[in-house]
């Protein structure tokens, strides 16, 4: 099957899934047949007592079996659940037991491949709407740096915790503007190439997890702008974009008319709708992301700029017709704005509380120390 959730997971990143995927679901019909898996482990009851016990476990749900013994004779236990063959249902000694013995895998007929719909049944818009809308565009990405003015003076200078990987600096001014920094300060891979993808790990025909947003993750080395949002004296909340580290891949970019572009333009042909196959999938066709519903392999594109640049709400470019730039403003996801809340330590204010409030990033608070 080609889309899979893990209990291996963790807590946020299975949040961001099934909020990924609920989302798409919403506005792509054609996410509601994608082959799922639901694994149902073993299940058993027990009940006292010379009288009736029922045990639940296993599935399908609505198998039953029926044994009769235990203590006095005559007891019956039903074990409800379990999967044929293999049921049973025990009478054990004075106090009865049912058990559900194995359980089954869940599937529905057989569905080789995921689908999304980058926006179906809209008709392209006009060529004054598509102007209209990157206008708009480039307007929120100019504005979206752009943060609130505070006065939050006892906040202002370089906070910092950490080494290595494990570095964390904070640069206020006294109005609540500055970076944010992750690891120690470097430089980001040089854009060598526009026509290869740019941070990120997704080769090219490697569609698993397509939704998973791997790639909105806090790139170490980066400074990303702090973005105030309300706060005064000794505490402030902020966001940052992540987004904004392709803001130069992006750049680079060369605008494509797409008439099935939400915003009529984009990094990519966008097909409007794409079919994802994973390795050991029940398809036949090659493991990769094709454009349109056809498996055929002419149909092929890259995984990895597909991930860039035509996932809706979650591509990290926008365009218009002259340009294209990071998305950043109203047209990406909540997902890929990361909240933060700063307090000074009220005991000690040489120490700054940054505290992560993001779904996708780890929740957790940092002490930082006032550097000199």
């Amino acid at each position: 099957m080609s889309n899979r959730f893990s209990s291996r997971a963790s807590l946020p990143r299975r949040a961001a899934n099934l909020f990924l995927l609920a989302s798409l679901a919403a506005t792509s019909p054609l996410l509601g047949g994608c082959g799922m898996e639901l694994q149902i482990g073993d299940g058993s009851g027990e009940g006292g007592g010379p009288d009736t016990a029922t045990g639940t476990g296993g599935s399908p749900p609505g198998t039953t079996a029926t044994g009769t013994g235990g203590s006095p004779p005559g007891t019956t236990a039903t074990g409800t659940g379990g999967s044929p063959p293999g049921t049973s249902a025990v009478g054990v000694g004075g106090g009865t037991t049912a058990t559900g013995t194995g359980g089954t895998e869940m599937n529905p007929p057989d569905v080789c491949q995921d689908s999304l719909d980058t926006d179906p049944g809209r008709e392209p818009p006009s060529e004054e709407q598509c102007q209209e809308i990157g206008t708009t565009l480039k307007a929120e990405h100019d504005a979206a740096r752009l943060g609130a003015e505070l006065a939050v003076t006892p906040l202002a200078g370089t906070w910092v915790t950490g080494s290595g990987p494990e570095r964390v600096e904070l640069v206020l001014d006294a109005n609540g503007q500055g970076t944010l920094l992750f690891g120690e300060p470097t430089d980001l891979p040089p854009i060598t190439d526009p026509d290869e993808v740019y941070l990120t790990n997704r080769e090219a025909n490697d569609a698993h997890d397509i939704f998973g947003l791997e790639h909105l993750k806090i790139h170490p080395g980066f400074k990303y702008s702090v973005v105030a949002e309300s706060g005064h004296g000794s505490e402030m909340s902020f966001h940052i974009w992540i987004m904004e580290v392709w803001e130069g891949w992006c750049a680079a970019q060369t605008p494509v008319s797409s008439p099935y572009s939400r915003h009529c333009y984009a990094c990519m042909v966008d097909e409007g709708g794409y079919s994802f196959i994973t390795s050991g999938s029940v398809c036949e066709a090659p493991a990769g992301c094709y454009a349109g519903r056809s498996l055929d392999e002419e149909k092929l594109v890259d995984c990895g700029r597909l991930e860039l640049c035509a996932l809706p709400n979650y591509n990290v470019c926008n365009c218009t017709a002259d340009e294209c730039f990071a998305n950043l403003g109203r047209s990406a996801s909540q997902l890929t704005v990361y909240p933060y809340a700063v307090t000074l330590d009220p005991l000690d204010t040489t120490i700054l509380r940054l505290k992560s409030l993001s779904e996708l990033h780890e929740k957790k608070t940092h002490y930082l120390e006032e550097q000199p």
